[in-house]
């Protein structure tokens, strides 16, 4: 059986770390979570740097993993909600049972469970939190979950290679007491084992995380749905060039989408053309003239990384040779302006946010030289999937 290399990390160091752990801190499994989810997840806005077949890989995984964990005999999925000993109706072979307050009339979980749940199971098993039920959830809204839950990859190794509420559930026992075992469906009582083993477990959830390069990445949805992305751009120019007598002014703008590929080390690139309208004044002693061109022919790529501080990439520009008019008050007929191929380059630094808008401003990215060219670009990511 090939392990996941954490997996293997984490047993050759379990049986002197796990005390420590335990002691300083207390890991947010799925069957008693702790820890506020709202702190836990990175916001689902976050950009998914997985390449389309790192995405494929890691919902396939997932969908596995799905199944048996809703798979019959339901060791897992009764606990995180199919069996709710509060509901009414419920099937829970205790009967229902009844919140115990505290002096503010709050529900009390942890005096409920000392007071209630100790008659029937022992310790440590407890029933997670309403917010960590599973029930009603497609596979992608329960890996969405598990995101949500476990904010590194190795929290989620831990509950399903160490966690004892997780070894409740392998052994089949439900935390039955004798008395609990009275109460049970099935006469006499037998421990019901879930239809897989734990290694068969270990091996695919191994395999999701592999897929998303052997930890998590991106929002809560990354590794459990499609994404797909684009860059889009309003762009803006002003150029502006002074020479002893002569003064030359223009604006021109133009809106693009850049597609984005990524490969599996969260690289990307993508490129894009759009034809900008550009709109100058020329002043020297002998007059003024104005000049248009309408179709300036413009390559724009992009190539960069998606890191844990965000995006940080390059964007070149290549334009294309144009030849446009100018009108001059010192001539009665329209004459026609040519300007030459140009191109360039500069780096650029993004939060890797979905739907967040960002200013970029360049100075001298076509003439470094002259300087005379300003662009102030506007950059948002877009999730064609959403």
């Amino acid at each position: 059986m090939k392990y996941h290399p954490l997996f293997l990390l984490f047993g050759g160091s379990f049986l002197i770390g796990l005390m420590f752990a335990w002691a300083f801190y207390a890991p947010p499994t799925l069957a008693a979570k702790q820890l506020n989810p709202v702190m836990q997840t990175k916001a689902d806005n976050q950009i998914c740097p997985l390449s389309d077949s790192q995405q494929e890989r890691a919902q396939q995984a997932f969908a596995e993993m799905d199944r048996m964990l809703k798979s019959s005999p339901p060791r897992c999925i009764n606990c995180h909600g199919g069996i709710q000993p509060f509901r009414e109706g419920t099937k829970h072979p205790g009967g229902r049972l009844s919140w115990i307050h505290d002096k503010k009339g709050r529900r009390d979980l942890l005096a409920t469970r000392q007071g209630q749940c100790v008659l029937c199971h022992n310790p440590p098993w407890q029933a997670p939190a309403g917010d960590d039920f599973w029930v009603d959830k497609n596979a992608i809204q329960l890996c969405r979950h598990f995101r949500q839950q476990f904010d590194i990859a190795l929290k989620f190794f831990h509950h399903v290679e160490a966690d004892p509420l997780a070894d409740i559930a392998f052994a089949g026992t439900r935390g039955l007491n004798d008395n609990g075992q009275l109460f049970a469906e099935m006469q006499p009582y037998t421990p019901e084992k879930p239809n897989f083993v734990r290694a068969d477990l270990r091996s695919v959830s191994g395999a999701w995380v592999d897929a998303m390069g052997g930890e998590f990445k991106g929002g809560e949805s990354c590794g459990c749905e499609p994404h797909h992305y684009l860059l889009k751009l309003s762009t803006d120019i002003t150029f502006t060039y002074v020479k002893q007598d002569l003064r030359g002014e223009g604006q021109g703008h133009a809106d693009l989408s850049i597609p984005l590929t990524f490969k599996d080390d969260g690289s990307f690139s993508g490129q894009a053309t759009t034809k900008r309208p550009y709109r100058g004044t020329t002043i020297a002693t002998i007059g003024t003239c104005k000049v248009t061109y309408d179709d300036f022919q413009e390559t724009w790529k992009v190539e960069g990384m998606v890191g844990n501080a965000g995006i940080e990439g390059k964007m070149t520009l290549e334009r294309a040779k144009n030849v446009g008019t100018a009108v001059c008050s010192f001539s009665p007929q329209a004459v026609t302006s040519g300007i030459d191929s140009a191109d360039g380059a500069h780096e650029f630094q993004l939060d890797a946010f979905v739907g967040q808008s960002e200013t970029l401003e360049f100075k001298g990215f076509l003439y470094p030289a002259e300087g005379g060219d300003s662009w102030k670009i506007d950059v948002t990511i877009v999730d064609e999937d959403k």
